[in-house]
């Protein structure tokens, strides 16, 4: 590239800022650097370098010039600032879910659970949570990461890092990210609502705090469950336009089955099994089963006003309902069986059980798992078409 470069005395003259380049300081520099990053290791194996020599087993050398290790490196350097750098994806989605968080905490603001309706408030605003925040995860990540599939596809044609590697590293630096994400909705949304056990026996006090983390740690997991899932359609799919319609199917269809708007036990049998296929049921039982299994404040079903003195349900002047009404804890209300009458319960067959709470985390860790490997494995797909 020459250009024409006047001078303060009106003269000038042509510049070739290549040849000027070629013979700086700084060219030399980065030649240096360059030879240095593609330089085989000592304890490589012959294998590690394209060109190298072959083993005595005769393996034929790697087609990448850097080593994995070394791949991951750079990779993990350069997708932590493009994250960072990246407000547009990274710091909106933390004002989002501070939003959310904000909202509903003000609408349920100190919440009191004294009847059914409140139970019913109180599963719906958590189903809300957790569904809002998936569905946007899995929304966000994928406009994000088809703008990153130019520059992959050339890394990928000139051989510079493999596409597991790359996938891999992507998967890693979204881990930050997405905690901060759910530290900021759960920070915001748990207190201000007033979560975690209502009673003041020493039994659930004590419980107070690990269900606080409880809490964290499941929607920390459906957010990097989602958000993978996402990742994943973009490597499987060929444009966002796809990718988005897969998704909202898949999250609208598996949300159906996680068993908070339709109990799991009113689930017709044919369909029983895909509620055990629903990330969603998961995070949902496990937020779920932990808030109210040390909730034993009275209520009374389907209405009345509760008297622990002697376990009845009164009307609002005050007389004893002698039927139509059931004297229960809130705990024994949300795991009662709907099929029996309990309408709002999530209990029954197949339902909501506080002994699967740790099998619920289980379950989605083994869910993130599996969606990593498939990106990475659909990573050597190619959509290009010439």
């Amino acid at each position: 590239m020459a250009a024409e470069v006047s001078g303060t005395g009106g003269t000038g003259g042509v510049a070739d800022f290549v040849a000027e380049y070629q013979h700086s300081e700084l060219a030399a520099a980065n030649r240096a650097a360059i030879a240095e990053l593609c330089a085989p290791a000592a304890t490589d194996s012959p294998s590690g370098a394209a060109g190298s020599a072959s083993s005595d087993k005769g393996a034929p050398p790697s087609k990448y010039s850097a080593t994995i290790p070394l791949q991951l490196q750079m990779l993990l350097q350069r997708d932590l600032r493009e994250y960072w750098r990246n407000t547009s994806y990274s710091l909106t989605r933390w004002l989002i879910m501070l939003t959310i968080g904000l909202i509903l905490g003000s609408v349920f603001y100190q919440q009191e659970v004294t009847d059914v309706a409140g139970v019913g408030s109180r599963v719906g605003m958590l189903g809300i949570t957790l569904t809002v925040m998936g569905t946007y995860n899995v929304i966000a990540v994928i406009p994000f990461m088809y703008t990153r599939k130019a520059l992959f596809y050339r890394e990928k044609a000139s051989n510079m890092y493999s596409p597991t590697w790359h996938a891999a590293a992507t998967g890693i630096v979204e881990l930050p990210f997405i905690f901060v994400e759910a530290t900021i909705v759960v920070n915001v949304m748990y207190w201000m609502v007033g979560f975690g056990p209502m009673d003041d026996d020493p039994a659930a006090q004590s419980a107070a705090w690990w269900i606080f983390l409880y809490f964290w740690a499941d929607v920390f997991l459906l957010a990097v469950a989602m958000t993978f899932l996402g990742m994943m359609l973009t490597n499987l799919l060929p444009n966002p336009a796809s990718a988005q319609l897969v998704s909202a199917l898949l999250t609208n269809v598996l949300g159906m089955f996680a068993g908070q708007a339709t109990p799991v036990a009113q689930i017709q049998d044919w369909l029983y099994w895909l509620s055990y296929a629903a990330v969603q049921r998961w995070a949902t039982e496990g937020v779920i089963s932990t808030q109210f299994q040390y909730f034993n404040s009275p209520l009374c079903y389907p209405s009345g006003i509760p008297n622990p003195a002697n376990q009845t349900c009164l009307a609002p002047d005050g007389s004893v309902i002698a039927f139509g009404t059931q004297y229960m804890t809130v705990r024994e209300y949300v795991f009662s069986d709907p099929t029996e009458g309990y309408s709002g319960a999530l209990g029954g067959r197949g339902g909501y059980q506080y002994s699967y709470r740790f099998y619920d985390l289980l379950f989605m860790l083994c869910f993130i798992a599996l969606v990593r490997v498939i990106t990475m494995a659909a990573s050597h797909i190619s959509f290009q078409k010439r």
